[in-house]
Order: C-alpha cells, then structure tokens, then sequence
C-alpha cells in the first residue's frame, strides 16, 4: 500500500484564512483597557475624596484610613491589569510579526 503524499500535506495559514476576532471578543478587549484608564483617570487623589464619592453613591461611610487603603487597591488592580492587557497585546503582536 501506498499514501498518497497530497493527504498529509496541510495548508499554509494564510491571512484570509485566518478567522476574524468576534464582536465580543473585540469589545471584551477595547473595555479591557478602557475600564482600568477610566478608573485611573477618574480616582481621587485625596482618600477624604474617594470616601465622599463612596458615601455619595452607595450611601456607606468609610474611614479615611480604610478609604486610604481602597484607594492603593484600586491603583493596583488597575495597573495589574494594564500589565496584562500590555503583556497580552505584545504577545499577540509578536506572534503576527514571526
């Protein structure tokens, strides 16, 4: 018996026969990058200020030291995410480029 050599060859990947990304899967990506700027833009420097703004919206009141505390979290979680985003958008770049 002999196989045939066209079967096992596969087709190269080319551009047009790449899958475009999904709706979702695009906004996923534009607010995953939108929501950390936005909030980074928008937290308060004064932790007195971002106890108000927590006081004004949910009608809880904070402490400035836990507000304090929220805030240094909130500027960590977004520029941990950013730092994902980035990484991931390096990786996917440097994946198209080799």
């Amino acid at each position: 018996m002999s196989a045939r050599s066209c079967c096992n060859l596969r087709p190269a990947a080319t551009e047009s026969s790449s899958h475009p990304s999904s709706l979702g899967r695009r906004s996923f990506d534009f607010f995953g990058w939108m929501g950390p700027g936005v909030l980074l833009i928008l937290l308060p420097k004064c932790p007195m200020c971002l106890a108000a703004y927590i006081a004004l919206v949910t009608g809880i009141g904070i402490s400035a030291p836990t507000a304090g505390h929220l805030r240094m979290l909130l500027l960590v979680l977004c520029f941990v995410s950013l730092a994902y985003f980035v990484t991931r958008w390096v990786r996917a770049f440097w994946m198209r480029v080799a």
